[in-house]
């Protein structure tokens, strides 16, 4: 009850309890204050919260940690290291608990299956138009909160209000031998499922963590495909969902142009098709080009607002709704290895309180340059042949 009084309401400091201490947060308003992504932990035990990586109600204010796993520790060992490097220690709190000693070195136990030797379900298409996958506890829920704690380990520091990127990096300094071949091996799954090695023309593991927005548009960040922000040779995008997201809370993947089970033409399909074709021609692979930046002229806001409001309509294409452990892959480029129009695609804003999060990991897969002069359209006809074998 006396911890509860910190919760910064009253304008004075903000105290959080993990593992026993009871540190003060108040250096970091803009996470812990009342508009920030972590409030919920103001003036509250964090300990199993922070050791699963979750921002569930249920866990909040819990220290029980017999029924997790040394991954679980593991993070939250790491969690207590940040705390007492960056806030002061100002009292104890009764009846929270410490993490264990460490059981082993590196990630896993030496009695469970180690990180990275999971083996993914089977891919199972969604869409033909474009090329859309989804395997099925693609990563173990133990890899999932081993990879979003890795993903908030790199935010120390940093300052978000409702959506956080960052790369994970595989040789980064701050990564154990034991992450860094946990990642090597995400990164060998992933190309297995894409049809190529992951290689130096690439961009690292980009995580994502998303909270709920005040917007009233379903895909607030508007439409793009995936060679949008000068990556021209992009071929296909793995998006891994870490975290759960209720039906009813958004967060989903859109393909508003999507051909799927069931699909019935319209006219308004075709004149969204139309318009995402014409905005290719022009150069333009995200609607915001064209709608915010004036690129491509009134004609280009015109097409663009069209294929936006394709996006608004809750029943046009294919959604793929975050589900813990599950894969979406999806293929930019078609059979001739061409930008796809009806690839163009958008997140889903979060509803619901600021405990709904979305937190996801993704791999942009890429031409290797061998192929970006001759045999491009080989290339991208051969991953979507093996993906679809």
């Amino acid at each position: 009850a006396e911890l509860a009084k910190w919760d910064g309401s009253k304008g004075d400091s903000i105290y959080v309890a993990l593992s026993g201490k009871i540190y003060d947060v108040t250096s970091r308003s803009d996470m812990y204050g009342a508009d920030g992504p972590y409030h919920l932990f103001a003036g509250r035990d964090a300990t199993r919260s922070f050791a699963v990586v979750n921002l569930d109600a249920e866990n909040v204010g819990r220290s029980d940690l017999d029924d997790l796993e040394e991954v679980n520790f593991q993070a939250l060992r790491e969690f207590q290291e940040k705390f007492d490097e960056k806030y002061p220690v100002v009292g104890e709190f009764t009846g929270g608990k410490a993490p264990p000693a460490k059981m082993s070195r590196g990630m896993g136990g030496a009695t469970e299956t180690p990180l990275g030797d999971h083996q993914p379900g089977a891919l199972e298409l969604v869409s033909r138009k474009p090329r859309v996958f989804i395997s099925r506890n693609f990563v173990s829920h133990k890899e999932c909160d081993a990879l979003m704690a890795m993903i908030l380990k790199t935010q120390e520091g940093l300052k978000f209000s409702t959506k956080l990127r960052c790369g994970l990096r595989l040789h980064d300094e701050q990564w154990s031998p034991a992450e860094v071949q946990f990642l090597t091996k995400i990164e060998e799954r992933i190309s297995m499922f894409a049809g190529c090695d992951a290689h130096p023309d690439e961009v690292e593991l980009v995580g994502m963590l998303t909270m709920p927005e005040p917007e009233d548009k379903r895909c607030h960040l508007g439409l793009h495909v995936d060679t949008n922000g000068d990556r021209p040779f992009r071929y296909a995008t793995a998006i891994i969902y870490l975290t759960d997201v209720a039906e009813g809370c958004g967060g989903a993947t859109v393909f508003p142009l999507a051909e799927g089970p069931g699909f019935c033409p319209e006219v308004e399909h075709f004149e969204a098709l139309q318009a995402s074709s014409d905005l290719l021609d022009r150069n333009i692979d995200h609607t915001d080009r064209a709608l915010v930046r004036d690129q491509g002229g009134p004609e280009a806001k015109v097409l663009a607002q069209r294929l936006v409001e394709r996006g608004e309509d809750g029943t046009a294409g294919v959604s793929v709704r975050p589900q813990k452990g599950t894969m979406a892959l999806f293929w930019t480029r078609n059979d001739q290895g061409e930008i796809d129009p009806y690839s163009w695609h958008g997140g889903e804003r979060l509803l619901g309180s600021k405990e709904v999060q979305k937190c996801t990991l993704q791999k942009f897969k890429e031409i290797p340059v061998q192929f970006r002069d001759r045999g491009m359209a080989e290339f991208v006809c051969g991953t979507r042949k093996r993906a679809g074998q």
